[in-house]
């Protein structure tokens, strides 16, 4: 599985990864971040990288350059995909990374735990 991200307008974003997933093949998320408001003692969920797509597919990356191509008008609202020499964004070291920290719905939970004199005790999350 490869993993490619885009940057995109941030106003489009939530309609951009909609299409992205209407299409065969392909599995289009925002990772989210679980952020904890100390005014409201509520969690919220915010985009851990603001205005970035990511993509899960099995095209490798010519595939997938003529896919987004392909796309025309149904991908307005993508700024570029971010690569580098026509090598994907992301690693199988760095996919591995996005796994280890992120859950089933793409989203870095909080982590829970306690002090102890002066130390934080994580007990559960990253």
């Amino acid at each position: 599985m490869n993993c490619y991200v885009l940057y995109c307008q941030s106003y489009k974003i939530e309609n951009l990864c909609q299409r992205f997933n209407q299409k065969e093949g392909i599995e289009a998320f925002i990772p989210q971040i679980e952020k904890h408001l100390h005014s409201t003692n509520e969690l919220v969920l915010k985009p851990l990288f603001p205005g970035y797509i990511f993509i899960k597919t099995k095209m490798n990356q010519i595939e997938f350059d003529t896919f987004l191509l392909l796309m025309k008008e149904e991908k307005n609202g993508v700024i570029r995909e971010l690569k580098k020499d026509d090598v994907s964004a992301l690693t199988k070291d760095e996919i591995h990374l996005l796994k280890l920290l992120l859950n089933e719905q793409y989203i870095l939970k909080m982590s829970k735990g306690y002090k102890q004199t002066n130390k934080t005790i994580i007990i559960e999350g990253p």
